[in-house]
């Protein structure tokens, strides 16, 4: 198995439609964003923005960071999102934590990315919380600290992240804040495969993982592992017995 790595910080901005209906857009902003109307959207944001609208004022910031609807604008982005985040809207707070990372309309700063990132995941942000892990992972803007990585990791995994998922799967197979576990990494492998990886690389190494994995595992193990993860669901969602679900 290669070496311990964590995945690079993955992009907290998510460009594409789908991904930015994500962010749990006002309904304006949702319905011109999925019509692809990127100024109606742009200007449904500004006018609430400037009404002092929290979650207008981040959804600002986002359409500046990536030019949608208006002139590409890093400072502007960090500006809005700046002011959707010192009111707590959580995304904003992840959203300027990563701006902080990058050094993206702002002087970087991993300490202040960190406070960002701590203060969404603090509100219950998989995202936010998949990042502390990776700060505190690598070491940047604090300690490393692995128990602590894996923590974190272990919150956004619970609400089916799948980078932390991976990361957690990682952690667990190379006893990494944690005793060395390969039927809990297998577990947390397995999971990640049910999503669906923007980068064909990043599934074929889980896959390789996995691989390497039921070589060095009892099929006992495996089958216990692969039965878990299949009847695994994420923090807070309930499955329905088939006797107690009626038709209408």
């Amino acid at each position: 198995m290669r070496p311990f790595l964590f995945w690079a910080l993955p992009s907290i901005f998510f460009f594409i439609p789908s991904a930015l209906l994500a962010q749990d857009f006002g309904d304006a902003v949702q319905t011109a964003m999925a019509e692809k109307d990127y100024h109606q959207a742009f200007e449904s944001a500004r006018l609430d923005a400037q009404k002092g609208v929290p979650k207008a004022q981040g959804e600002l910031g986002l359409l500046y960071e990536k030019g949608l609807g208006t002139t590409q604008d890093d400072k502007q982005a960090a500006y809005w999102m700046t002011k959707a985040a010192r009111k707590g809207d959580a995304e904003s707070e992840n959203n300027l934590g990563f701006l902080f990372f990058k050094g993206q309309g702002v002087v970087q700063d991993y300490a202040k990315a960190l406070t960002w990132f701590q203060k969404a995941a603090d509100q219950g942000l998989a995202s936010a919380q998949s990042n502390l892990g990776l700060m505190y992972g690598a070491g940047l803007g604090v300690g490393k600290d692995y128990s602590k990585a894996l923590t974190f990791f272990k919150k956004a995994a619970d609400q089916d992240d799948l980078d932390s998922q991976v990361n957690l799967g990682m952690m667990y197979s190379l006893g990494e804040g944690t005793p060395q576990d390969y039927t809990a990494s297998y577990f947390w492998f397995y999971r990640a495969l049910q999503h669906t990886f923007m980068d064909a690389d990043k599934k074929n190494e889980v896959r390789d993982d996995i691989q390497w994995m039921e070589k060095h595992m009892t099929s006992e193990d495996v089958a216990k592992a692969k039965t878990q993860a299949e009847h695994w669901r994420p923090a807070g969602v309930q499955v329905e017995s088939e006797s107690s679900t009626l038709e209408h």
